[in-house]
């Protein structure tokens, strides 16, 4: 590096004497690995462009204290060799990590929203099931309890119909036990036990 300004050490932490220090490989370090590659096109980029276009790139930079701060450079080829290639770029910068920071909390933001909408329509699709189910298998447990009762009255026949009616009342819980499941699924808890 020629030459940075104050305002480069004041974001970055970074002294021209810090930065002339580094390697190359250690100052390309200090880019966000996610990053990387973004940057990498920037410098081809930057290699084979003509001398009035001017490129942008935004990226986050490991600060000097080890904060990763988002910054948009922009760049233009400011000198070259007598052969043509590159010799210095002329770059200046803005600190935009608030503005990615806000973007990044929307983001979240509107993926919370999404899935909250996703547990209501689920939470009305179970509580629909539910009501589908409950509704006829009580009335037919208090159907088969109410026949049940009345069969110790009345003289057995040949096939026990105790027994078909309380076969036919246990055939109606594993299908409370589902809507139990399923409005436990709501909540985020385990279904309890019958």
């Amino acid at each position: 590096f020629d030459f940075i300004n104050s305002q480069f050490t004041t974001v970055t932490g970074y002294t021209l004497r810090d930065l002339n220090a580094l390697s190359l490989d250690k100052f390309l370090s200090l880019f966000h690995p996610h990053d990387a590659q973004r940057v990498s096109r920037h410098r081809e980029a930057l290699a084979t462009a003509a001398d009035d276009t001017a490129l942008d790139v935004e990226y986050r930079f490991q600060s000097a204290d080890g904060r990763w701060i988002w910054l948009l450079s922009h760049d233009s080829v400011f000198d070259r060799d007598a052969d043509g290639s590159v010799r210095r770029v002329l770059g200046s910068f803005v600190d935009v990590t608030a503005r990615r920071e806000a973007e990044e909390q929307e983001q979240r933001r509107t993926a919370e929203l999404a899935t909250m909408h996703q547990r209501t329509l689920l939470a009305e699709l179970v509580t629909g099931i539910a009501d589908q189910l409950n509704q006829p298998l009580t009335a037919l447990t208090h159907y088969c309890e109410a026949a049940q009762s009345l069969t110790v009255v009345v003289q057995q026949p040949p096939a026990d119909p105790r027994n078909v009616l309380d076969a036919a009342r246990h055939e109606a819980q594993p299908p409370r036990t589902v809507t139990r499941h399923l409005t436990h699924l709501l909540v985020g808890c385990p279904a309890a036990p019958p």
